[in-house]
């Protein structure tokens, strides 16, 4: 009876010992947890940054883009009219 009443009590420890192993490892998986937590946060913050980012280049791209556009066409105006005043002036040139 001695004897099984000492194997029970080395089975109970080495249970104990195996629950305690147990425990260790689950605080080891929260803290990781816990980590992984900060590091989405972080990363979700880094993308609604770089989304505004993105958004404000894009809308001065498309200023930039008109900016352009408009100076084009001022520069076809220009040489229309500049076309225009040499022909004029070669006319000119040839009453005198």
């Amino acid at each position: 009876m001695e004897k099984m009443l000492k194997e029970i009590l080395s089975e109970l420890r080495e249970v104990k010992a195996k629950v305690t192993k147990l425990e260790g490892g689950q605080e080891e998986i929260k803290g990781d947890v816990k980590d992984l937590k900060q590091m989405t946060k972080a990363i979700f913050n880094q993308t609604a940054d770089l989304t505004e980012f993105r958004t404000e280049t894009n809308e001065k791209l498309d200023t930039v883009i008109s900016d352009i556009k408009t100076m084009h066409e001022d520069i076809v105006a220009v040489e229309y009219i500049s076309s225009k005043n040499m022909n004029d002036i070669a006319k000119l040139k040839l009453i005198k």
